[in-house]
């Protein structure tokens, strides 16, 4: 048995142990985390940390003078498991791609593989997959936010940042459809103009359709980028 499942069983026996055992085996669960290659051996590690983080919530004092050193050591434990949660989602998403070609379905045989991946249900495999959506500078953003608000990091709070990166995502979408929708009007507005301007009788209605015609193509350019 290594260090980290050692150290790990021993809370889980509550066998004499230390705070100071229970994070010096952090950095030995993210090694493990790293050199991990299935979904089960991930969740696996997860349920460790998991150990962990409940083992350091015992033993911390909860108010007083000693909350922020309390929250400066168990956060250690909670981000590892926001990294193995990623990473299981990572490496799920991999599997279901390669099975399906396409997202988790809510039925029967799905839950089936989510358990026998090792993931407690359903919505612990949607938010492990979600979770490794999040990159790195967003993942650093919602860290550094906990820390400055002495918040936990959890699977919630990065659901909740998924959820609004796709809203912001459909946002940036629906403005370029609606860019591309202005520029097909305003093409076809042309188009009609240099018709009309064919079609005017007199020189005074041509010189005003041409000038409308030459404005209309500028505006054209600018929203396509072309000037």
């Amino acid at each position: 048995m290594n260090d980290a499942n050692e150290i790990v069983v021993r809370t889980k026996t509550s066998s004499p142990s230390t705070v100071e055992d229970a994070i010096s085996v952090i950095p030995l669960l993210e090694a493990q985390i790293e050199r991990s290659r299935s979904t089960e051996e991930v969740n696996r590690i997860r349920a460790e940390i998991e150990t962990v983080m409940a083992y350091i919530e015992n033993m911390l004092p909860k108010r007083g003078a000693d909350r922020q050193q309390t929250f400066n050591t168990a956060i250690l434990a909670a981000k590892t498991y926001i990294k193995a949660s990623s990473k299981a989602g990572e490496l799920w998403g991999i599997v279901r791609e390669r099975i399906a070609r396409g997202r988790p379905t809510d039925n029967a045989n799905d839950r089936l593989n989510f358990q026998s991946a090792g993931f407690t249900s359903h919505m612990d495999a949607t938010r492990c997959v979600r979770a490794s959506d999040i990159d790195d500078q967003d993942l650093k953003i919602y860290f550094e936010e906990c820390y400055a608000n002495l918040r936990m990091p959890t699977l919630n709070g990065i659901n909740r940042i998924w959820k609004m990166l796709q809203e912001e995502n459909a946002t940036v979408d629906d403005d370029d459809n609606n860019n591309d929708e202005f520029l097909d009007l305003l093409n076809d507005i042309v188009k009609q103009s240099d018709k009309l301007f064919h079609l005017a009788n007199t020189r005074e209605i041509k010189d005003v359709v041409d000038d409308v015609s030459k404005k209309l193509r500028s505006i054209y350019k600018i929203r396509n980028g072309q000037e």
